[in-house]
């Protein structure tokens, strides 16, 4: 593994590495905002309200096969920021939003728990709770040498390149960020991650990713790439789960037409209390778009690899790292159980967000600006399992189905925008099998529909 890595990390220096593939750094303070001078330093008020309303419809469990025919609720969201600049080369940020608790972004509209007063004794409650979204300090001066170099610490959104393998820019992380730029078309980062922090003393039961990123430009040519280690440690006091994930990424304009693409793999080994196999998962995506004027047409082939033998002693399925917002399809992967399955039995894991593991799509899609202020996108993905996935009848199925996505959004006021989003995935073998199977006569097509409200300020 050893030599695999020191191969990788000579091409990806080689290559001379591009694309931002982690956070990227706040900056000065954005012209024609809010502004309190305090002495020298620059405090920078915002943030934003969102209210929105959703419909679901058949939403099925790849577990037993029963389906929510009927799914209807609005919610609310809350944001409060402040960016403090204390010289140029300073600043911190403190970002609260709205939560139940620490995986929730939203309060659902009604009471829960009422007040209880009066003869009716329902209704009158707060709502939510803040919770920081982020905080973090950065600085940013000449370093070694000379060079520009910096640090970030806090609480930040995660995210490597297009977050095949993480993806946690909803909620965030806790880390330390120390990046430096040799040159106007070269940066270095490396980032360290406490993912889990389990007992207070006892640090043989902690999740920690360490990333090396390397980033460039040539030209109209941009390439990257990141090396990341996930030691995930137990209580048992055996040497835990290691995970290597490398990626390479590239894009490039020419004229009016943008491609870009990643690759990743991994290695490592995965360990449980019965079991200890070795990660080789890969995935990958490629795309193009177009604009021209206000209309745009994008394509996108998408695969993550899937689990062909469970008995084996390799595990094959492509690991993510994600959160739980839309990633790509609306319905498949945020809304709906997906294809990725457990290691030891095949079978689906019957979860939401797992991103691009077991896996293929092919995305065909255009956009538009028919008005000044309204803008419209429409989706189609034909959807496989990378590896076929037991079903509860005992059969194995790879068909996922063809899904259709939509959005429309219209400015109107200033900051002030309505949209509706959502999609229907005409569902495959997969879904209709086990529906089939639980005897679910009333599964139809799963489907979605949301609406909403947001004000920026």
């Amino acid at each position: 593994m050893k030599k695999l890595l020191l191969v990788l990390c000579s091409m990806l220096i080689i290559a001379g590495l591009t694309t931002a593939a982690f956070a990227v750094h706040p900056g000065e303070p954005a012209e024609k905002t809010p502004m309190i001078s305090k002495g020298k330093t620059a405090i920078e008020l915002g943030g934003s309200l969102r209210f929105r309303g959703e419909y679901k419809k058949d939403i099925i469990s790849l577990a037993d096969g029963s389906s929510t025919e009927n799914d209807a609720k609005y919610d609310g969201r809350v944001r409060l920021h402040i960016n403090a600049y204390a010289t140029e080369n300073t600043m911190g940020r403190v970002n609260l939003e709205t939560g139940s608790d620490d995986k929730s972004d939203t309060y659902t509209w009604g009471c829960a728990n009422p007040e209880t007063k009066g003869i009716y004794q329902e209704g009158n409650c707060k709502k939510g709770e803040l919770r920081v979204l982020e905080a973090f300090i950065q600085h940013e001066g000449k370093g070694l040498l000379g060079m520009p170099a910096g640090i970030k610490i806090g609480h930040m959104p995660i995210k490597l390149g297009r977050g095949l393998f993480l993806n946690h820019s909803k909620f965030g992380e806790d880390a330390i960020n120390l990046f430096i730029n040799p040159s106007d078309n070269l940066s270095v980062e490396f980032v360290a991650v406490k993912v889990t922090e389990g007992g207070s003393s006892n640090a043989d039961d902690d999740s920690d990713a360490y990333a090396l990123i390397l980033n460039s430009k040539a030209g109209a040519v941009n390439v990257g790439g990141d090396v990341t280690f996930l030691r995930d440690k137990d209580l048992s006091g055996d040497d835990g789960t290691d995970l290597w994930n490398i990626a390479v990424r590239a894009d490039s304009k020419i004229n009016d037409i943008k491609v870009y693409g990643e690759f990743d793999l991994q290695t490592g080994k995965f360990k449980s209390a019965t079991s200890n196999k070795d990660f080789s998962g890969i995935a990958g995506v490629l795309g193009a778009n177009m604009k021209v004027g206000d209309f745009g047409v994008n394509a996108e082939v998408g695969y993550g690899s899937g689990d062909d033998n469970t008995a084996d002693n390799d595990y094959d399925q492509f690991v993510t790292a994600q959160h739980g917002s839309q990633k790509f399809t609306y319905i498949y992967d945020y809304r709906l159980a997906t294809a990725a399955t457990n290691a030891a039995t095949g079978a689906s894991l019957n979860r939401t967000d797992t991103g691009i593991a077991n896996t293929t799509y092919l995305k065909v899609g255009a956009d538009a600006k028919p008005m000044k202020d309204l803008k419209t996108a429409l989706n189609l993905y034909w959807l496989k399992a990378s590896e076929k996935v037991l079903l509860i009848d005992g059969t194995k199925e790879d068909d996922l189905g063809v899904e259709v996505d939509f959005n429309l959004a219209y400015q109107i006021d200033t900051n002030l925008e309505y949209f509706v989003e959502g999609g229907i995935l005409f569902a495959g073998d997969i879904y209709e099998k086990t529906a089939t199977s639980a005897s679910n006569n009333n599964f139809d097509d799963p489907w979605a529909v949301r609406h909403g409200i947001q004000l920026a300020f």
